[in-house]
């Protein structure tokens, strides 16, 4: 659970269920002190225990779009989320095992990402991803010319504008040999 605190003096009541006895472990962790990543750059780790939890943050301005590119299956139990500056959940708990698809970003600010690992799981879990900027490309094109592109990055996407000035029949004649493209 996430908490916003004032200034002051609190208690943790920890309190089995029932007739439950035995050992337990855990952290406050300060969401402030969690480390900078930036857009670009890998980011590799392991959770130490692979039931605890390790704190990332980026800035990023209202409107940004943002590929979450998970690089190394930790395997095992391990998920990640991603909390806007105001502590809300923007996406997750989701397992670390698959990327999380581009995202538009509402509100200007500070972003937390926390890679969590389940409480039953044992050992370590070793993970890597990398959060990933998408700048979409626009250009202008014209009827009966062939025109080449590239996606250079996981989420991005090629507006091709153009202009007509009757009204006119096309047809999109996909010279690529890949079923991973859409065509819109």
């Amino acid at each position: 659970s996430i908490y916003d605190l004032v200034a002051g003096d609190y208690t943790l009541v920890i309190d089995g269920v029932s007739d439950t006895v035995g050992s337990y472990t855990y952290q406050l962790i300060d969401l402030g002190s969690a480390a900078a990543i930036s857009a670009g750059t890998a980011v590799s780790g392991t959770l130490n225990p692979a039931n605890s939890t390790l704190v990332y943050k980026f800035d990023a301005t209202a409107g940004e779009r943002y590929f979450f590119d998970r690089t190394t299956n930790p395997g095992g139990d391990t998920y990640w989320r991603l909390l806007d500056p105001f502590g809300r959940t923007v996406w997750g708990p989701s397992g670390l095992g698959s990327d999380v698809d581009v995202r538009t970003l509402e509100t200007s600010g500070t972003y937390t990402l926390l890679v969590e690992g389940r409480y039953y799981v044992g050992g370590t879990a070793s993970f890597g991803f990398n959060l990933q900027r998408v700048a979409d490309d626009t250009a202008a094109i014209a009827l009966d010319t062939l025109v080449t592109g590239d996606i250079a990055h996981a989420g991005q996407r090629d507006f091709h504008t153009f202009s007509l000035g009757e009204t006119k029949r096309i047809v999109v004649d996909s010279q690529t040999n890949d079923g991973s493209f859409r065509w819109a």
